[in-house]
């Protein structure tokens, strides 16, 4: 890649994990709104749930996520109880039992949850929603009683009926659970506070992947973001997690961190595959202290320029595939017959607030403070302030700060964004015809691409357009010429690359 044309692209554009992005939603999407949405939804349609965990017991310099630092677990415990009551509430508008496929725990640090609140989560999820894990782990909770196998059980005195795949298990008068073995339950990870007796918790509530937070292995790195995690604390950790019978490992890399060079980003991947994740990501320190005012302890003379910042980009994507990784959308990485990579190469691959997923559901429902939930009608966003998320919970009202309610043109655009994301390749036409828009609707985004075309990252032909292998780091700003709300928000947004 020609220096110039890095250089000259050194623009701050989305991640695009939705579109319209957050920075768009209003307050025009309230807690009525999101009501009228979850009753609008049909029980037929799966779901995914996300929940946010807004505590850590310590501050990591870089992150740009919401979080509160405690040192008592008393705010975390009536946290939990406030998410059990949001849980209830949501589930108790959508009326009908609808099934869970895909279950998210984000943070902060979910690793602060103690044993006995994540039985008390477990409980309730499956109490109101039907959602399971793979057969050889707890499957479904009623009372007391547990269910581990695909059998006919003893459940309340009566006996529970089965079938193989989607498992529905009944007694008279009511449905008290509803398996399917492919549900994944993830949970991110923070190795420092992480025990053998946690990792226990998480298998016993059938939690199947493990997303691990490592950033970088060199200890001169790690004290300038204030994150000491030795490699052998991850590695004690994704022994525990193995042992008990948790396979898939995710594990988060950075770049562009403070006092990283290419050749100690490239040893920090190759320790991490030494430990053999099933995926990988890859992201660019987003350096923003006039969002994130804890950055400014991150001094920018200690931050790499951005000529060695697009090294340590290309030689640890670089290496990761000559380690036997393919290469997933732009900051991904799977081994090739890990589940993503396979979606990938079938083009069913998606991307939302985690990233890239396999996730099919046609909603995901946030719950806790600052979630992002993603509906057919729109998306909706908690309020971040804790205090006016439990008042509002408290209260059995939704928390629902802001959000955008989709059109006819965000839906086609949204498609387009999420094509080029994760297969870098889109067929105008044929989503122009999908959605019954016309083609002209896109002349903006096509004049926008110009530029790009012309100095050789994106290909256009007959209506597809594809990003060439030079261009595929700059994916996000072919993406941007999509994106009617860009000019909006831009300066709130990450470095492309």
């Amino acid at each position: 890649m020609k220096a110039d044309l890095a250089t000259k692209y050194d623009l701050r554009v989305p991640r695009y994990t939705s579109y319209p992005t957050a920075p768009h939603f209003t307050e025009a999407v309230d807690g009525a709104v999101y009501r009228r949405w979850l009753t609008e939804l049909s029980p037929d349609l799966d779901l995914s749930l996300y929940f946010h965990i807004p505590y850590c017991d310590t501050l990591c310099w870089f992150c740009g996520c919401y979080t509160k630092i405690v040192r008592r677990y008393e705010p975390v415990a009536r946290y939990l109880d406030m998410l059990l009551d949001e849980i209830d509430l949501v589930a108790d508008t959508l009326g009908e039992r609808f099934c869970a496929r895909h279950l998210h725990w984000g943070g902060g640090s979910p690793t602060l949850i103690e044993e006995t609140d994540w039985q008390r989560l477990i409980e309730r999820i499956h109490a109101r929603f039907d959602v399971g894990p793979d057969a050889e782990v707890p499957v479904a909770i009623v009372g007391i009683a547990v269910v581990t196998d695909f059998a006919a059980i003893a459940v309340d005195q009566s006996v529970a009926t089965y079938r193989r795949g989607a498992v529905r298990i009944a007694v008279p008068g009511r449905v008290v659970g509803h398996v399917e073995p492919d549900a994944e339950v993830a949970v991110e990870m923070d190795p420092r506070d992480t025990t053998k007796k946690y990792v226990n918790a998480l298998a016993s509530a059938g939690v199947n992947r493990a997303s691990i937070g490592v950033q970088d292995f060199h200890p001169e790195v790690q004290k300038a973001i204030n994150r000491i995690q030795p490699f052998d604390t991850t590695k004690r950790v994704v022994d525990w997690l193995r042992h008990q019978g948790i396979s898939g490992i995710n594990m988060d890399l950075m770049y562009g961190l403070p006092y990283q060079t290419t050749e100690r980003v490239v040893e920090t991947v190759e320790k991490a595959v030494r430990l053999e994740p099933d995926r990988v990501a890859l992201f660019g320190y987003a350096h923003v202290p006039w969002m994130k005012t804890h950055q400014k302890l991150i001094k920018d003379e200690t931050l790499p320029d951005f000529s060695e910042r697009w090294q340590q980009s290309e030689a640890a994507a670089n290496r990761l595939v000559e380690l036997g990784y393919v290469r997933i959308g732009f900051d991904h990485f799977a081994r090739p017959d890990d589940d993503l990579a396979v979606a990938h190469a079938e083009g069913r691959m998606h991307r939302n607030f985690q990233g890239y997923t396999t996730d099919t559901a046609p909603a995901l429902l946030g719950f806790g403070a600052s979630a992002i939930g993603s509906l057919p009608q729109g998306y909706v966003q908690n309020t971040q302030p804790l205090r006016t998320y439990r008042e509002a919970v408290t209260f059995a009202d939704f928390a629902t700060e802001r959000g955008v309610a989709l059109s006819d043109d965000d839906r086609l655009r949204r498609d387009i964004i999420e094509r080029l994301m994760c297969d870098m390749t889109v067929d105008l036409n044929a989503l122009c015809k999908t959605h019954d828009m016309a083609r002209e609707t896109l002349n903006d985004g096509m004049k926008r691409m110009e530029p790009l075309t012309e100095d050789g990252i994106v290909e256009v032909n007959d209506g597809r357009v594809t990003l060439t292998a030079q261009g595929r780091p700059f994916v996000r700003l072919v993406a941007a010429a999509f994106d009617a709300y860009l000019n909006k928000g831009e300066k709130r947004h990450s470095k492309a690359v």
